[in-house]
């Protein structure tokens, strides 16, 4: 009976950056006492100048899939990737002799058509992108193709054969501590304060997208999926919420949704409207809903 989002898999537990470093910490210190002897490394966890993705092909970890995805065998692309450069001369790995062969199944179901190409995505177009980086609005022509995605995207990895196929044996740390940290109330999104969202969220990879952004998505999510039940905590978010970005969102979710109440809410928040941004999307959500 409450109208859910989706929070992409990797960022419903401990954020992965956290992981990876205590984990990559201890392999190193055990790894100084096989050789017996003080090694000097660096812990690299997607926030440096190597592309992680391109290491662990070259490392024979996985292979590149044609959604840009590490897949690495039994696991699929279930995996997050971190490196621990070490002070050591180590015998390489070859890299794997695999890849997708005639497969193309993740870029005929990316719900905006982001992957161009093999192992190519367009990433302005990607929903993981516009949920997660993008700080502005989201362009009106991808939004009803994000579907009830809040943070990210796992579209084209859970149709991945692959993927699909890999052991179910999900990491402890990346398990959600609540249904809101895997399934969020999109109305509790939508409504939430700073300090809500601080603490819902705190310690996860969620926080890059910021509470503007949480609640810019669930709007778009509402627009996606509500119904006529969901009008009056959109109208209230496109009259009065603090952030302009949010109201232009609401009031495009309204638009969506139609009827009688929904252009009422309409009318009502482009008299109330001064922020130029959101009035723009105001009056383009009027003339949808006429």
């Amino acid at each position: 009976g409450v109208p859910r989002g989706r929070i992409s898999r990797y960022a419903r537990g401990v954020d992965y950056h956290q992981i990876l470093q205590e984990r990559m910490r201890a392999l190193h210190v055990a790894i100084e006492k096989m050789a017996g002897q003080p090694v000097a490394a660096r812990f690299l966890t997607d926030h440096a100048r190597i592309v992680d993705r391109a290491v662990a092909a070259r490392a024979g970890l996985g292979w590149y899939g044609k959604n840009a995805c590490i897949i690495v065998p039994g696991h699929g692309s279930w995996v997050m990737l971190g490196e621990l450069l070490l002070d050591l001369d180590l015998e390489p790995d070859e890299p794997l002799a695999k890849d997708c062969g005639r497969c193309g199944i993740c870029l005929d179901r990316c719900p905006t058509g982001a992957i161009v190409a093999p192992y190519t995505v367009h990433a302005p177009s990607c929903i993981s992108f516009q949920t997660i980086e993008q700080r502005g609005a989201i362009p009106r022509e991808l939004r009803p193709h994000l579907g009830d995605w809040v943070f990210g995207c796992d579209v084209c990895q859970e149709v991945c054969p692959y993927t699909r196929a890999a052991a179910d044996e999900p990491d402890p740390a990346f398990l959600p501590r609540h249904v809101d940290n895997a399934y969020p109330s999109l109305h509790r999104l939508l409504e939430m304060s700073s300090q809500t969202f601080r603490e819902l969220y705190r310690g996860t990879a969620v926080m890059r997208a910021r509470r503007a952004g949480l609640a810019r998505n669930a709007a778009v999510a509402l627009g996606n999926i509500g119904t006529e039940d969901d009008v009056p905590p959109l109208a209230q978010a496109a009259l009065g919420h603090d952030l302009a970005l949010v109201r232009g969102h609401a009031a495009w979710a309204l638009a969506r949704i139609g009827g009688r109440r929904a252009r009422l809410a309409l009318a009502r928040a482009w008299e109330r409207e001064r922020d130029a941004e959101a009035r723009a999307e105001i009056a383009a959500s009027l003339e949808e809903a006429t």
